[in-house]
C-alpha cells in the first residue's frame, strides 16, 4: 500500500504581519491520502482511494472522500474521537462503525445508508498518523477555544429573523 505522508495546511487569520500564530487564532487543515479496501461479500476485494480530511473550523469532524473514479466523490463526515476509539474498541452506534480489525494492524469501518453498505477494512497505521495531526492541530478539550460563540449565535438569530 502507498500512501503519501499526511499535508498540513494553516490558514492564517491573524493581522498579516508575519508573526506567527498558533490555535485557536489560526485554522488548521490536515489531510491524509491514504487505501481503504472495500471488503466484497462475493468477489475479491477492491482497493479505493480516500481521502481523509480535518478542519480546525470544525473541531469535531473528520471528513472521507472516497474516489469513486468519477467526478463526484462520495463524502462521509464523522466524528474524530469515534474514529480514535474505534482503533481500540468497537465504536458507533449509527451510520458509521469503527471497530479494531482481524489482524492487529488494521481497522474495518462499516458505513451504512438507505442505499446499501460498504465494509472497508484500512492499516491502523496510517489511521494513527492522520489521528496525531488532527490532535496536534487541535488537542483535545480544546475544540471549542477558537469559536465566538456569540458571533455563532448572532448568525443563527440573523438566520431565524
Amino acid at each position: 500500500m502507498t500512501t503519501r505522508p499526511p499535508e498540513q495546511r494553516e490558514i492564517e487569520k491573524g493581522s498579516g504581519d508575519g508573526e506567527e500564530v498558533g490555535w485557536p487564532l489560526m485554522a488548521r487543515q490536515v489531510f491524509k491520502r491514504t487505501e481503504f479496501l472495500l471488503l466484497a461479500p462475493d468477489g475479491p476485494n477492491v482497493p479505493v482511494w480516500v481521502e481523509l480530511s480535518y478542519d480546525s473550523r470544525d473541531p469535531l469532524v473528520v471528513r472521507a472522500k472516497f474516489d469513486r473514479g468519477t467526478p463526484d466523490p462520495v463524502v462521509w463526515e464523522f466524528g474524530r474521537e469515534l474514529l480514535l476509539d474505534g482503533l481500540e474498541r468497537p465504536s458507533g452506534a449509527g451510520d458509521v462503525r469503527v471497530a479494531p480489525g482481524r489482524r492487529s494492524d488494521d481497522v474495518t469501518v462499516n458505513l451504512s445508508s438507505p442505499s446499501g453498505q460498504a465494509h472497508f477494512s484500512v492499516e491502523r497505521q496510517d489511521l494513527v498518523q492522520f489521528l496525531d495531526e488532527v490532535y496536534a492541530a487541535v488537542p483535545p478539550g480544546r475544540e471549542w477555544d477558537g469559536v465566538d460563540v456569540d458571533a455563532e449565535l448572532l448568525a443563527l438569530t440573523r438566520e431565524v429573523a
